[in-house]
């Protein structure tokens, strides 16, 4: 029963899905910057690909359709955020959580969500290292990538790190 209940969601958001333009790509990108002693995440996916991960985790029809997703769907997003991003700096891991969501239709009629997230506030005198797994999507896309653009110098020597659905749900680190 709950296998048939996952497959019937799942048609409905690849028909769901199909009403808008198709992308070729299977990438997320997300944009890490240390600010105002917090660390900064702005995620951006493509709309369909993630409604339907999140549709899969989180047992019913997720989508994105208006700005702020309902209670019950941050909830969900929060849980499988922890489960598949994770930070630490200086291998004290970093609780983030939801600031906003920002749905967007391109020209070419491809929608995007842009997530934003904060962690709580934290001190450095240094960063030594930072490491980083981002397995977003990992589960419906087995040709998925995500880059993490690491920002913690206002500017100054950006550090990017690739994740590969083929590679697994890797923890990749930067030292400094």
């Amino acid at each position: 029963m709950k296998l048939r209940k996952r497959l019937l969601t799942l048609l409905c958001l690849l028909l769901i899905g199909n009403a808008h333009a198709v992308h070729p790509l299977k990438m997320s990108v997300a944009d890490m910057v240390y600010k105002d002693k917090k660390m900064h995440l702005k995620f951006k996916v493509f709309a369909d690909d993630f409604g339907v991960e999140l549709s899969l985790f989180c047992n019913k029809p997720v989508t994105f359709t208006s700005q702020t997703p309902s209670a019950e769907v941050q909830s969900c997003l929060q849980t499988y955020m922890k489960q598949n991003f994770a930070c630490l700096v200086n291998g004290n891991e970093l609780t983030f959580h939801l600031k906003t969501t920002k749905v967007e239709e391109g020209n070419s009629g491809i929608i995007v969500v842009w997530l934003e997230y904060e962690s709580l506030p934290f001190s450095v005198t240094s960063f030594k290292t930072i490491k980083v797994r981002d397995s977003l999507l990992f589960r419906f896309k087995g040709e998925q990538k995500n880059m993490v653009n690491i920002d913690l110098f206002s500017g100054e020597n950006i550090q990017t790190l690739q994740f590969d659905n083929r590679d697994g749900p890797v923890m990749k680190e930067i030292v400094f």
